[in-house]
């Protein structure tokens, strides 16, 4: 699972089938500080996090800066969305979608955003 897919789900409130998805898959990447953070502001629970923290990780992941850029669109996007700031968690949801615009968990943030 790439940072896109957890922050994408995050943020468009599917964290109760985002625990399960963790628990069954690897992660493509070493979670950090900034990432946790960043979940913890889309409102997922504290359970989310923890197993976040302690997920299996992918041997040879590699991440590239837009994945990174990605990762800021969207945590603002479900920050401004747990917020209620609907209008303002779209266009960043929007400016996610923007940098790949083919990916189905931005498509699907942008939807329920």
């Amino acid at each position: 699972m790439s940072r896109i897919e957890l922050l994408g789900l995050g943020a468009a409130g599917s964290s109760g089938g985002l625990e399960l998805r963790v628990r069954q898959r690897r992660l493509a990447f070493r979670p950090d500080g900034r990432l946790l953070l960043d979940l913890r502001g889309t409102g997922p629970q504290n359970s989310l996090i923890e197993m976040v923290r302690s997920a299996r990780i992918e041997v040879g992941s590699m991440e590239h800066q837009d994945e990174l850029d990605i990762q800021t669109k969207l945590a603002r996007c479900g920050k401004l969305d747990y917020g209620e700031h609907f209008t303002e968690a779209e266009i960043e949801c929007r400016a996610a979608l923007a940098l790949a615009p083919n990916n189905p968990i931005l498509l699907s943030a942008v939807s329920l955003s």
